[in-house]
């Protein structure tokens, strides 16, 4: 107790595990005292009933604030969450407008080729050409226009060596047709 009472003190942490409180400041003054004792210890070390001079803060007394803490923080952690999906559905939404460019492109190109395609039907047509045969020719013309680029692309990563890519591009292409075999 002598040393508690030195004055060289401002604080006191006490956290150890005791049968029965080890400090008694009941009714004890003495400004030599710690202005401050933080009693972690299981159970209380310090015994301060009737003790002004001396602020002591027990287990007991970080509890709630500990709670509340962790509520809080559990809480924000929940609305970061929610600025992390709205982060993420925003992030898609603008990839999903890069790639809607792209299907325009896409598209823009494939209605050039049908434009195309229409004329020349209509014009063989008018010729005199049979119905069933202008509309076969069509039919192929189509796919052949509408595949020959992503079919040469195939070509060429054959020709550099890099099977694994065809595969993938084959597969791609059967996924896409609604045909899953290889």
């Amino acid at each position: 107790m002598s040393e508690l009472t030195s004055g060289k003190y401002n604080a006191l942490i006490a956290a150890i595990s005791v049968q029965s409180p080890l400090i008694n400041l009941d009714g004890f003054i003495n400004n030599s005292l710690p202005k401050l004792i933080i009693d972690v210890s299981t159970p209380s070390i310090v015994n301060v009933q009737g003790n002004g001079h001396v602020k002591v803060i027990k287990l007991e007394d970080l509890r709630e604030p500990y709670l509340n803490y962790v509520n809080g923080k559990s809480k924000v952690m929940g609305e970061l969450s929610e600025i992390d999906y709205e982060a993420e559905r925003i992030m898609r939404l603008i990839m999903r407008s890069d790639a809607d460019e792209a299907i325009k492109d896409v598209m823009r190109f494939i209605e050039e080729i049908r434009e195309e395609e229409i004329r020349e039907a209509v014009n063989a047509l008018r010729s005199g050409e049979d119905v069933e045969t202008v509309i076969d020719a069509m039919s192929r013309s189509l796919i052949k226009k509408i595949m020959h680029n992503y079919l040469e692309n195939m070509r060429r990563l054959a020709e550099a060596g890099n099977e694994d890519a065809v595969r993938k591009l084959k597969s791609y292409l059967m996924g896409i047709l609604g045909n899953n075999e290889n």
